[in-house]
């Protein structure tokens, strides 16, 4: 008895988003992001958890990128820092499409 069998191909990574664009939270507070990925073909993927995140003020927010809740930053000062997030295998960024940024406050 053949079973029928979708194979769903799609086009290369094309770019990223990473959600909420902006973000307000008081110091010892995490703040998730989710990360989705843009695919040539209008494919979407969610790639929250494949993702490399880096702040632009580790002073203010860490991206400890843990495995199984990578999108989740910590707020340790006051301040704003820029998140981004990282596709290793593509090297494609947030960057070119929209950066988050996260406000820390006392």
């Amino acid at each position: 008895s053949g079973g029928n069998t979708t194979l769903v191909v799609t086009g290369p990574l094309e770019s990223l988003t990473i959600t909420p664009a902006t973000a307000t939270r008081k110091v010892g507070e995490p703040q998730g992001y989710t990360v989705i990925g843009h695919y040539v073909g209008g494919a979407t993927k969610n790639l929250t958890q494949v993702v490399e995140y880096t702040s632009s003020n580790p002073e203010v927010a860490q991206a400890p990128n843990v495995d199984g809740n990578r999108g989740q930053i910590l707020a340790i000062g006051v301040g704003t820092a820029t998140i981004s997030a990282r596709d290793a295998a593509t090297g494609i960024t947030t960057t070119s499409s929209a950066d988050a940024i996260v406000t820390v406050t006392p």
